[in-house]
């Protein structure tokens, strides 16, 4: 028998032996995960592969007489080790990925100087030799942070454990299909803290909860929009409802006791606000529109904004939240406080026009009849008084909203393909 043969049939062997070695999947393991790894070193039937990507520092094939590869090694600057074990048909079926050595050669820290390194990562791999079977991931003292396992269905569920206690922290579930169906994360206690949901091809709900296990929130993320609900420590009543654009702008709508809109808050993406306060469910009684100064563009109690606009609608709409055709709008001057034009509009084009002067003074008063023709038009000099016409705009000012916090985008990608060469488990 040649030596090229006998190298062959050695390396069969130790292949074989090596996808029986007592690996744990999802199971229990010990903590101490240090395997032996010196089976390379036994193999002088070896070929030199170019690096895959920059992160490589060699890579290895090591292959039988008609050079079909029985194991591949990796290694990498950051001193993991990956070997990839292959099937006769050459479909990869196991992968082991090892921490760096314990004790690095300082000439050679590449160079594997010790029989036994610590795994970093075990994955069993199906047919196709890309799918996942299962698979488990463990710190370097050997305590597994995250194990996964394929479904009969074609699901895939992997468990992310909490450090010291091993107990589930997250729990992650993807269809047949590579799409998220669910992600759920707990408390130390156990109780749920968040469940992320798929609804539809288009469609994530988001819930999270309290640390007693009473609903905080419930979002949902579309395409293009962003829509939710906080809720009263009941978990029960709602409180505030969202809606957020993928322009950037957000409106808070914030109930009453009676869960009818008491007032909202629009913030537009560029920090400028505007308050509305409500009547009757849902018509409009007043409305402020602030342009933002500084500070956080969502929190109104770290930030400085000044004062725009204030609406006034006089009736209660028929139909809708606004009734434009009986409204006072008054525009402010540079300083939010001082007008800069008053309209009062009352029944259709009706309306009354007052410009002021900087000082606070009128400056000109323009009447318009129903069908809205200019009836007549009076000037006033700085100071004078404009009688006997005279308009006192209301300037309410609101107390600041809570600052409430919306979580970021549902991510609704696909799960990892390997845990190549991380820094961590």
């Amino acid at each position: 028998m040649s030596f090229v043969s006998k190298t062959a049939i050695a390396l069969l062997a130790i292949a074989a032996a090596l996808l029986v070695l007592p690996l744990s999947g999802c199971g229990d393991r010990d903590a101490d995960n240090l395997v032996r790894v010196d089976f390379p070193e036994k193999l002088n039937h070896r070929v030199s592969l170019r690096p895959s990507d920059s992160n490589e520092s060699f890579r290895f094939a090591y292959v039988t007489d008609d050079d079909k590869k029985v194991v591949e090694e990796v290694e990498y600057k950051n001193g993991v080790t990956t070997y990839v074990f292959y099937r006769t048909d050459q479909t990869a079926e196991k992968i082991l990925e090892f921490y760096p050595p314990d004790d690095p050669d300082p000439d050679h820290p590449s160079v594997q100087t010790q029989v036994e390194r610590r795994m970093k990562s075990e994955v069993f791999l199906a047919a196709d030799g890309k799918s996942y079977l299962r698979h488990t991931a463990f710190t370097l003292d050997g305590s597994v942070v995250r194990r996964g396992l394929r479904n009969p269905d074609g699901s895939y569920i992997t468990h992310y454990l909490r450090s010291g206690t091993g107990s589930v922290e997250v729990e992650v579930l993807y269809d047949k299909d590579q799409n998220l169906q669910y992600e759920t994360a707990y408390h130390e206690n156990g109780v749920i803290k968040s469940r992320k949901e798929r609804r539809s091809s288009y469609e994530i709900v988001t819930i999270t909860y309290r640390d007693d296990g009473s609903k905080l929130l419930e979002l949902t993320d579309s395409y293009y929009s962003r829509s939710g609900t906080f809720f009263k420590e009941d978990g029960v009543t709602p409180t505030v409802k969202f809606n957020e654009t993928s322009y950037g702008s957000v409106t808070f709508e914030y109930l009453d006791a009676e869960g009818k809109l008491a007032h909202s808050v629009e913030y537009e993406s560029d920090g400028d606000r505007t308050y509305t306060v409500f009547t009757g469910g849902d018509k409009a009684s007043y409305r402020q529109r602030w342009k933002y100064v500084s500070g956080d563009k969502r929190c109104d109690a770290n930030s400085t904004y000044r004062l725009l606009e204030v609406e006034e609608f006089h009736k209660v709409p028929q139909y809708g939240r606004y009734n434009w055709n009986d409204v006072t709008d008054v525009e402010l001057q540079e300083d939010g406080v001082t007008p800069k034009t008053i309209t009062v509009k009352e029944k259709g084009d009706r309306r009354l026009v007052v410009d002021y002067h900087p000082d606070g003074s009128v400056s000109r008063l323009v009447e318009f009849d129903a069908q809205g023709k200019e009836l007549r038009t009076t000037t006033f000099r700085p100071g004078e008084k404009a009688s006997p016409v005279t308009v006192k705009p209301s300037l309410l000012r609101f107390e600041a909203t809570e600052c409430l916090s919306i979580p970021a985008k549902a991510e609704v990608g696909t799960p990892p393909p390997m845990y190549y060469g991380d820094w961590g488990p």
